[in-house]
């Protein structure tokens, strides 16, 4: 009889552990970079929760289907305050524009 209880108290401990674990609770944001002006120019948008901010972007090397570096920088700087990409898109109608998804956990 101990037994049993002792087994059913570990699978209750474990499904609620998994349970816990399933409900993290994340901030989500993105950053969208799009190219206008012959691909050379463009803006980086970074939408937050509350926030948006458009950065207007000239790239002296390629173009910007191309050269993403602009988009990759405000990740990299977001990624150093705990944000993760955890999806992107890209499509060409009208301008050309990738979309990086990004989200971090909530304390």
């Amino acid at each position: 009889m101990k037994t049993v209880k002792l087994l059913i108290a570990v699978i209750f401990t474990m499904a609620v552990s998994i349970g816990v674990k399933a409900q993290e609770k994340y901030e989500y944001a993105s950053v969208k970079l799009v190219a206008t002006g012959m691909g050379q120019k463009g803006y980086v948008a970074v939408s937050q929760e509350n926030k948006y901010e458009e950065i207007e972007v000239k790239v002296t090397q390629g173009i910007l289907p191309d050269n993403l570096s602009p988009a990759i920088e405000v990740v990299n700087k977001m990624s150093l305050q705990g944000w993760e990409v955890y999806n992107t898109t890209g499509y060409a109608s009208p301008n050309y524009c990738v979309h990086y998804f990004l989200r971090k956990k909530k304390n």
